[in-house]
C-alpha cells in the first residue's frame, strides 16, 4: 500500500459504493472504450462520403465496423467494462483497487511510480480522471488507415483474403496494445516505433 495513502480520508461503506458504482456502474471504462468505437466509425464515415471511394472498399469498411461492434456486445467481453473492476478478470487494478501507472508507451514500466485507488478515498476517486488509456500503435496515424489498406487489398485480391477484425479488434480494444497511465506519462506526440505489421491486417478468407 503506497506510504501516501494515510493521507487521504477513510471512506465508510456508503461512500464506497457509490465508488463503486461510478466506476462500474456507469461503466467509466466502457465509457472510453465506446470513444474508440466513435472515432473508428467516424473515420469509415468520412471514407464511405467520399466519392472517390469504391464502393466495394466502403462495404467492407462498414462491415468491419459492424464486426467490431459485435465482438464488443459479446457477453464475456461486454465494453471491456471489466478494466476498472477490481473483481473482474480484465482489470487494470490489484484485486483490492491499486492502479499501478504502465508507463511511457516505449518504456517498461513507470520511471516515477505513478499508484492511484480510486475506490480509497473520494480524493482518489476525483483524481482517477487524470489517468488515461494510451494506445502504443495509435488510432489515428496507424490503426485506422491500415483498416482502410486492408480493405483495398481485400478488394485488389478479389475476396481471397479478409480484413483480419481479430488484429484491429486487439489494437483498438485490448490491452496488448493499451496501457493505462497517469497523464504525465502519456506523451502527445507520434508514435513513430510502432506500427501496425502489414502481414497481419489480413489473413485468408475462411
Amino acid at each position: 500500500m503506497p506510504a501516501n495513502d494515510a493521507e487521504h480520508t477513510i471512506i465508510d461503506a456508503s461512500s464506497l459504493q457509490i465508488i463503486e458504482a461510478a466506476l462500474i456502474k456507469k461503466d467509466r471504462a466502457r465509457g472510453r472504450i465506446t470513444n474508440y468505437l466513435s472515432e473508428t466509425n467516424d473515420y469509415v464515415n468520412a471514407r464511405t462520403n467520399d466519392e472517390k471511394t469504391p464502393e466495394a472498399v466502403k462495404n467492407i469498411l462498414n462491415e468491419a465496423v459492424k464486426d467490431l461492434t459485435d465482438k464488443l456486445n459479446h457477453a464475456d467481453c461486454n465494453y471491456f467494462q471489466g478494466y476498472f473492476d477490481r473483481t473482474s478478470v480484465y482489470r487494470f487494478c490489484d484485486a483490492d483497487g491499486y492502479f499501478s501507472c504502465q508507463g511511457i508507451y516505449n518504456q517498461d514500466g513507470c520511471m516515477d511510480k505513478h499508484v492511484i485507488n480510486p475506490y480509497s478515498s473520494l480524493t482518489e476517486r476525483c483524481n482517477f480522471s487524470r489517468w488515461e488509456f494510451d494506445h502504443g500503435i495509435e488510432i489515428s496515424r496507424s490503426v485506422l488507415p491500415n483498416l482502410l489498406k486492408a480493405a483495398e487489398e481485400v478488394v485488389k485480391e478479389k475476396g481471397l483474403i479478409e480484413v483480419n477484425i481479430d488484429y484491429f479488434f486487439g489494437l483498438l480494444f485490448r490491452k496488448k496494445n493499451l496501457k493505462f497511465v497517469h497523464t504525465g506519462c502519456r506523451l502527445k506526440c507520434e508514435h513513430t516505433d510502432k506500427d501496425c505489421l502489414p502481414e497481419m491486417i489480413t489473413r485468408p478468407r475462411e
